[in-house]
């Protein structure tokens, strides 16, 4: 997919201290240029009309559609700032590689540690717990040296009305982020998972903000 001028894009931009995680995450922007090794963004704004600065080294996971509606994803950085008539901030410009097709289903997201069993395609394995999990994808925390772009196999365990559930899938990473020095959050999309699985994760999401609200 090739990006181009004029593009609209969302970012989800990586909270940094206690006040940004309180702040609305999810910003739109457009694309004014772009160059071998950078694109050049328009200011983002949230719903409410009000404006992001961003800074260098600020972390985005970036969403935008084709326009046949095909959903994509990439994960960048801010690398500075261009003074013209209005101020443009200036991200890493992905290769094509690293830019991947998503299911972008509004599905509901909810905080869950689960036990995950996954298997690289270098066949290492590992053991995992989740942090959270929609009826989209998930994420972990792991200590095991992962990229964007792997693609995965695993077993989830879940717990549904006290029963427990196994459910194989096969996932793509689309963005990881160091934590510290040994441990790496990892969010995985379902690539190949058994419609009726999913249906079981969807389930068990709606019990666990039930739960959740009632705490």
């Amino acid at each position: 997919m090739k990006l181009k001028i004029g593009q609209i894009l969302f970012l989800e931009i990586e909270p940094i201290t206690e006040k940004d995680k309180k702040d609305v995450s999810f910003y739109k922007t457009r694309i004014s240029d772009i160059e071998n090794n950078y694109i050049s963004i328009e200011t983002p704004t949230n719903e409410d009309g009000e404006y992001k600065y961003l800074y260098d080294g600020d972390e985005i996971f970036v969403r935008f559609s084709s326009e046949d509606n095909i959903k994509y994803a990439f994960s960048s950085f801010v690398i500075g700032t261009k003074k013209e008539i209005i101020e443009q901030f200036l991200i890493k410009k992905p290769s094509s590689q690293e830019i991947i097709h998503i299911d972008d289903r509004n599905y509901l997201r909810v905080p869950a540690q689960l036990e995950i069993a996954v298997k690289l395609f270098s066949q290492v394995r590992f053991l995992a717990k989740t942090i959270d999990i929609s009826g989209g994808g998930l994420a972990f925390i792991c200590e095991e040296d992962i990229n964007i772009q792997d693609s995965i196999s695993c077993w989830l365990l879940i717990k549904h009305k006290n029963e427990l559930q196994h459910i194989p899938f096969e996932g793509k990473i689309i963005r990881t982020k160091k934590i510290d020095t040994e441990k790496t959050k990892v969010m995985v999309y379902y690539r190949n998972i058994d419609e009726e699985d999913r249906r079981a994760i969807i389930r068990y999401c709606f019990d666990r903000q039930f739960e959740l609200r009632k705490k």
